[in-house]
């Protein structure tokens, strides 16, 4: 009975400092914030893994994992961005959207390295409002409608009609314009 007790105590240790990996608070001297999910995920023996926020909090998580993901048990994707630089290995394991703005990508490449700066992704697309940019640089946007009318510098198309819209992307004084469909 004693050693199930323990047993019980390691696991339940285990998983919550799985979540405060997860959470972004410090923990073995590693943060997990928007950035790279390898230091804390190739670390960790974990069964199943949630990563971002509950739904409809107003941030999300973006996170890059640059390698082959392995997964070690089911994945649930809540309010994240997960974009795989390199390949992923299921292993018969199963990846939840939970919420609407889950993704993940990804991005068959020998590395991030092999990525320009001036390299972006602008999903989802076509979207129901919002929509994010995945680039390794700090980046401005601006939406314009298809008659050239400037309409926001925010990338949340919900309050605006159903139709094609123009995206400005600006990342380090290059400019770049990408369509984007609100359905």
């Amino acid at each position: 009975m004693e050693k199930v007790k323990e047993k019980t105590r390691l696991i339940v240790n285990l998983m919550l400092l799985v979540i405060l990996l997860l959470l972004g608070v410090e923990a073995q001297n590693i943060t997990i914030k928007n950035g790279q999910l390898n230091e804390g995920y190739d670390r960790e023996t974990v069964t199943d893994i949630t990563l971002g926020n509950p739904c409809n909090i107003p941030n999300f998580i973006v996170l890059f994992y640059n390698g082959t993901l392995n997964l070690k048990g089911d994945m649930n994707l809540n309010d994240a961005i997960l974009t795989v630089y390199g390949n992923l290995n299921q292993h018969g394991y199963n990846i939840t959207y939970n919420c609407e703005r889950s993704e993940l990508i990804i991005e068959n490449t020998l590395g991030i390295s092999s990525i320009t700066e001036e390299s972006f992704k602008l999903f989802p697309n076509p979207t129901s409002g919002l929509f994010y940019v995945s680039t390794r640089k700090k980046y401005g946007v601006k939406v314009y409608d298809m008659k050239g009318r400037y309409l926001t510098n925010l990338p949340d198309l919900r309050e605006f009609p159903s139709g094609i819209y123009l995206v400005e992307i600006n990342i380090n004084n290059t400019v770049n314009y990408k369509k984007i469909i609100k359905v």
